[in-house]
């Protein structure tokens, strides 16, 4: 049979929930034999919910993942719906599954659209507040919550007041506070005293808040658990490592992830399952409450469950600070990966991909995605470049991918045939509004470090970012400077680019002591040409005249048009001939146009040439001499002609013409 592919799709980069929710998923899709596809945004709802104001485009670009492809390719999706930046995100995938009847599973999120598995945190929050309340005695109990209006935060306050109400304790709004689930805590917990003076309990909705706190409470002189009881919430390492070791209630996220994997399977083959399903938590009693004796030197447990983090973050900081110290010496996007991909070791995966938009790449521009409603399908560009670093192989594989929607995933990434179930990570890469690509990799080597690597991929957004804006920054000068010193028409120098580009060939003539030769050209019977044609056949004169130079042009030469039907042209002359040279090439390529095309005009200039002397350096003296040589071309011209008509004039009165001698 084939093998399923779930896609998951989440935000954030806390190693601790969405890194043990994918180790779940990572055991659940290696038990059942299905693949796995991680859309992994990095910006979550808390921080969306802060008072930091997110711009559309960081939105836009941490959400090109998961919009850029063909859902279809999928035969489940498993959403974490509370981690997305905002409402409005989560719908739209829901939507885009609901439009293809492709199951949905919405894991510590409970909407009536999807099969729901939830946390249950009521009664995870109740079950800590009754241990202080019911187990401990204490009645004067404070707590602080997160963001107000937050789901989580409202509902961890009302077990709250559940368990004060059903022992009988008078619920005091004072005792309530939102510490924003971080440093805010602090200024929370310090108001409190100002207030109501020291309470016997204070629980927080989670450990981080509640770490604050007992640093602020020891800072006053207050010891925990003797004087203040203080409890949190998520079991965190980090609260565990603490002295006093938090007392707390541990979700159970790597489970979540197991059964959000079982619950996908169990849908697409056939069988019945629960629309809403619940994972109880576990209560963690520990020093904080005073339920544990400390066993072991405090110093000594922080030092062994975190010297490890601390060791690999002052080695990532320093690879960091290396990476983009070099990234200063590369010169286009393709050296930028180049130079990540030296420092890609730190993350211990055996292969990673960079999928970069072929947008210009040439040019190195990258694909503008300000629009806010851009299609799904041109998210991307039609195309990628693939550039593949694998473990212990030091030559980085670069090729082009034909990129097509409707069969990505599977053609790149899902390999039904392979011994073991893919579990491979799509992570967006962006820089304001533009949309870079995506980096692909197994994320079982970077689900504990998944801080690290989003600020990782951050840093090689950003220089690439900067990289494509100077180029294009480039471009627009070279367009504008083009506008400036080029003939519209023609895009030879007009008269202005003539003196720049003229101006520094005769400066390095002189230098170089070496001749250079000067050309006046004028197109003939241009009036005649527009009169009788029209300007559009005028403009081609113009044209074809300008072509004939470039054919003609063997050495460099400076091309110029610099009125309606007059040219110009200098370079360095190495021989006498070379300048009657370019006027044969001139007049050779008109007669081929000419005789190939049958127009009913004649295309036709006339040449004059000047040799100066090296150390000659007025343009306009050159300029001028040439000319008055190319009028001496063109008035012999007209007197021939005047000739040759008076002469047919005279044969025609006498009548002794005959029709092959006219």
């Amino acid at each position: 049979m084939k093998r399923k592919t779930i896609g998951v799709f989440l935000a954030g980069d806390d190693d601790q929930m969405q890194g043990e929710f994918l180790l779940g998923v990572k055991q659940g899709s290696e038990r059942l034999n299905c693949n796995i596809v991680s859309f992994h945004s990095l910006i979550n709802r808390a921080i969306h919910d802060s008072n930091v104001k997110l711009a559309d485009s960081v939105i836009n670009g941490e959400c090109s993942v998961f919009f850029g492809f063909d859902y279809s390719q999928l035969d489940a999706a498993v959403i974490m719906g509370d981690t997305f930046i905002s409402q409005d995100i989560k719908d739209r995938i829901i939507e885009k599954a609901n439009e293809i009847n492709l199951p949905v599973i919405d894991v510590d999120d409970f909407d009536g659209r999807c099969y729901c598995i939830g946390y249950d945190d009521s009664s995870g929050m109740e079950i800590v507040v009754r241990h202080v309340v019911e187990d401990h005695g204490c009645r004067k109990v404070n707590f602080i919550s997160g963001f107000k209006g937050n789901r989580q935060s409202e509902e961890r306050i009302e077990a709250y007041k559940k368990v004060l109400a059903d022992n009988g304790i008078p619920i005091e709004d004072s005792r309530i506070g939102y510490g924003h689930f971080y440093s805010k805590a602090k200024d929370v917990i310090k108001e409190m005293l100002e207030k109501d003076g020291l309470p016997e309990a204070v629980i927080c909705a989670n450990d981080t808040m509640a770490l604050m706190v007992i640093s602020y409470l020891s800072s006053q002189g207050c010891s925990v658990p003797e004087d203040c009881i203080v409890t949190g919430f998520d079991g965190t390492r980090e609260g565990q490592a603490y002295h006093p070791a938090l007392t707390s209630v541990k979700r159970a996220i790597f489970e979540s992830g197991v059964k959000a994997v079982e619950v996908a399977m169990d849908i697409i083959n056939g069988k019945k399952v629960e629309k809403n399903m619940s994972i109880g938590p576990v209560l963690v009693k520990n020093q904080s409450c005073g339920c544990r004796e400390s066993d072991i030197n405090p110093f000594d447990r922080m030092y062994y469950l975190m010297d490890d983090k601390v060791n690999k973050r002052k080695l990532f900081n320093a690879n960091l600070i290396d990476m983009t110290r070099d990234f200063a010496n590369d010169i286009d996007i393709w050296s930028m990966i180049d130079t990540a991909f030296n420092y890609a070791g730190f993350f211990e995966a055996p292969e990673m991909t960079f999928f970069i938009c072929d947008e210009e790449k040439e040019q190195n521009i990258l694909l503008n995605k300000e629009e806010q409603n851009v299609p799904d399908s041109k998210i991307y560009s039609d195309s990628f470049s693939a550039i593949k670093w694998t473990r212990g192989d030091e030559e980085t594989r670069r090729q082009a991918v034909r990129f097509s929607n409707d069969n990505f995933l599977r053609s790149r990434f899902i390999c039904p045939e392979d011994d073991k179930p893919f579990f491979v990570g799509l992570i967006p890469m962006y820089y304001n509004e533009r949309i870079i690509g995506f980096l692909s990799l197994d994320e079982t080597y970077c689900v504990s470090e998944l801080p690290l690597l989003c600020t990782w991929i951050v840093n090689i957004c950003s220089a690439i970012g900067n990289q494509c804006l100077k180029s294009e920054m480039e471009l627009l000068i070279r367009k504008l400077d083009n506008m400036y010193v080029k003939d519209s028409l023609t895009n030879l120098y007009n008269r202005f680019g003539l003196h720049r580009e003229a101006s520094q060939l005769l400066k390095n003539a002189a230098r170089d002591r070496h001749p250079v030769y000067a050309l006046g050209i004028d197109l003939d019977e241009l009036k005649k040409i527009n009169d009788e044609n029209g300007h559009e056949a005028g403009d081609n004169a113009i044209l074809q005249v300008s072509n004939a130079m470039r054919y003609a042009a063997h050495n460099g030469e400076i091309l110029s048009r610099i009125g309606g039907d007059e040219y110009f042209v200098i370079g360095y002359c190495d021989n006498e001939a070379q300048p009657e040279e370019f006027i044969s090439r001139v007049h050779e390529f008109l007669q081929k146009y000419n005789a190939s095309n049958k127009l009913p005009y004649k295309i036709d200039c006339s040449c004059g040439a000047y040799v100066s002397d090296p150390n000659e350096d007025d343009l306009e003296r050159i300029m001028r001499i040439a000319d008055i040589n190319m009028y001496k071309v063109k008035t012999g011209k007209k007197s021939e002609k005047a000739r040759n008509a008076e002469k047919y004039n005279k044969s025609v009165q006498e009548g002794c013409g005959s029709d092959a001698e006219v």
